[in-house]
């Protein structure tokens, strides 16, 4: 059975440093009413989920492809952003 996990970015905003960004999410399938932070560098990322760490190799890939590599600028993070945006993971194998 696939279970698809929803992580929701809300926000953005600068790290540590320029070579940071930090993401504010909410994750359903976690706890819908949390709000979670996820410290992203490019090749590594600080959270509080709790999500394997496969799955969290797959989110790192995803900010990858959209936000890219550091340094960052935040007036860019934030357009790419938009309003929000959703990252699936997909966890199991489809039933055939």
């Amino acid at each position: 059975m696939q279970v698809q996990i929803a992580v929701w970015l809300i926000d953005v905003e600068l790290g540590k440093n320029k070579n940071w960004l930090r993401f504010k999410a909410y994750v359903d399938a976690l706890d819908k009413n949390k709000k979670y932070t996820l410290n992203f560098c490019g090749t590594d990322m600080e959270h509080n989920l709790s999500l394997p760490d496969d799955e969290v190799d797959k989110l790192i890939n995803m900010l990858c492809s959209d936000f890219g590599y550091s340094p960052y600028d935040l007036g860019k993070a934030k357009h790419i952003l938009g309003t929000g945006k959703a990252y699936i993971l997909i966890r199991g194998k489809a039933d055939n």
